[in-house]
């Protein structure tokens, strides 16, 4: 399959994506977003969610960890696409 796409010029890199961590505290995915971003990545994972918090907090800290990524990446989430 990536012989095809090669042969039909597409793209045919893989991306790098990290995860940007820190549980339901706000600095801590602030620092380790920080971190990430300085190393330049493909696109960025919003993670340590849907573990235990109840809905309404996952949400909150989903919204408030979308804004740390680079509006020129993609960040995803366990639970689709988050920006």
């Amino acid at each position: 399959m990536g012989e095809d796409r090669k042969r039909r010029g597409e793209n045919t890199r893989s991306a790098l994506f990290c995860h940007i961590a820190g549980r339901t505290f706000a600095e801590l995915r602030k620092k380790c977003a920080e971190e990430l971003i300085g190393l330049d990545f493909d696109g960025y994972g919003i993670g340590g969610l849907s573990i235990g918090e109840p809905k309404e907090v996952m949400n909150e800290v989903l919204m408030s960890s979308v804004p740390l990524v680079p509006q020129d990446k993609p960040a995803i989430s366990w639970r689709g696409l988050a920006g």
